[in-house]
């Protein structure tokens, strides 16, 4: 039998291990053993708590973590509360974490959300995590370890529902959820290059055919015809943190140049994410920012995060002025030949895959959003909205910016005339 403590209360709670979830799943758990005679659960619902995890954080990744589960980091996790917690009234908190014998083994980086009057259990990083999982330790207890979790926070928080977006169908949590029956929302895939596939660059030039390298031959030399071009890439650092922040607002002029909406990306504390976590090395987050450069001015960007042998590429964006040179692919190319020459073995590119990425890339994984109904109220939100509203809503949306942007473009050339505005950019994601 195991214990839990729930860290706000100071109250102990006994767990059970007949399978059951006092009807709070829509489909129960199968019958199981206790992870340990003693397996305490707590959660943490405070900045401070969280920086309180901080060594046991670190050393649970060390011994458990994988290059995947590069946002469940301790350091990019702390960057995320410091820049989207503070003045959110209706987000709070909730990493729930296992120990036995004080030793950590299981972490949930989640938070709880009011939403339509509900209580929304997600992972902790929206908007600016890519993918979410669980971090706990290998070995037969594993799942043991997993549903004695999702048990606890069930009966601990008392969510109405859960929605865990972008969750790979390889993460550590996946065979839990879908134990659990959780419903599939979205499903996207997060197509990457496997630089270990190849020996040298030259061979994975190859792999593109005579034709596509005598284009993007052709494409530089467009663009040195332009001015002297360089490439250079920078980690933790001021250099950094000042490209980061004017990639964001080149992608924001992109979006409003599309007629396209990313609340994410004109928040400003997005903005100022970014250019923190690349500067910071108190608390570093692998940071790379790729750039090149035509005459002086930045012709694309591009800031992806380094664990272990992964990069994950967050975002590549280029000046619309340079879109005839192919700015964008020039800077993804150089991008992957500088990861390749450091070791990197897996260039992610990250969700959604399709266009461009599939001529780059040559591997996938799928990536999920999956929701769980846990209260009545939860499961008419999950069913009625998450499954059946959300997707027409991002339908119509999408219509109409796609009127709107042929709306504008016909304005501009009414007003203006054809030529293009050299202060519009567009992105590659």
């Amino acid at each position: 039998m195991a214990f839990a403590e729930h860290a706000v209360t100071g109250r102990w709670l006994e767990l059970g291990h007949d399978g059951h979830t006092q009807g709070s799943l829509e489909a129960a758990a199968p019958s199981y053993s206790s992870a340990g005679p003693a397996t305490a659960y707590a959660t943490i619902d405070t900045v401070e708590g969280l920086a309180a995890l901080e060594t046991d954080w670190n050393e649970l990744f060390s011994r458990a973590g994988h290059s995947a589960q590069i946002f469940q980091q301790y350091n990019w996790c702390h960057h995320w509360a410091r820049h989207f917690l503070p003045g959110q009234r209706q987000c709070r908190l909730a990493i729930v974490t296992g120990r036995e014998n004080g030793r950590l083994v299981t972490l949930w980086p989640l938070v709880m959300t009011r939403r339509a009057g509900l209580s929304e259990l997600s992972w902790l990083g929206r908007p600016v995590s890519q993918y979410g999982d669980v971090l706990v330790e290998a070995g037969p207890q594993r799942q043991a370890l997993l549903r004695d979790g999702w048990r606890f926070i069930t009966k601990a928080l008392k969510p109405d529902f859960a929605r865990l977006v972008k969750t790979r169908a390889d993460s550590t949590v996946a065979p839990l959820l879908a134990e659990l029956g959780a419903r599939t929302t979205q499903t996207m895939s997060a197509p990457y290059l496997d630089l270990k596939s190849e020996p040298s660059w030259v061979t994975f030039e190859a792999r593109y055919g005579s034709k596509a390298l005598r284009n993007r031959r052709r494409q530089f030399r467009r663009l040195e015809e332009r001015g002297p071009v360089s490439f250079n890439q920078y980690s933790q650092g001021p250099q950094a943190a000042a490209l980061a922040r004017e990639a964001v607002l080149l992608k924001r002029a992109w979006l409003a140049a599309k007629g396209l909406v990313s609340p994410a990306i004109t928040n400003d504390r997005t903005l100022e994410f970014f250019a923190t976590v690349a500067s910071d090395t108190a608390w570093p987050s692998g940071v790379r920012v790729f750039a090149l450069s035509c005459g002086g001015e930045q012709a694309a960007i591009g800031i992806g995060f380094v664990c272990g042998d992964r990069i994950a590429v967050h975002f590549i964006v280029y000046a619309l002025a340079y879109q005839k040179a192919a700015a964008g692919a020039l800077l993804l190319e150089r991008s992957m030949k500088a990861s390749l020459e450091a070791g990197i073995g897996v260039y992610d590119m990250l969700a959604p895959g399709g266009g461009y990425k599939t001529e780059w890339t040559n591997d996938g994984v799928g990536v999920h959003d999956f929701a769980l109904a846990l209260s009545p109220a939860g499961r008419i939100y999950v069913r009625g909205y998450l499954e059946f509203v959300r997707p027409q809503l991002k339908l119509l949306a999408t219509r109409l910016g796609a009127h709107r942007l042929a709306l504008q473009t016909a304005v501009r050339r009414w007003t203006l005339g054809p030529k293009t505005n050299p202060h519009e950019v567009a992105s590659t994601q």
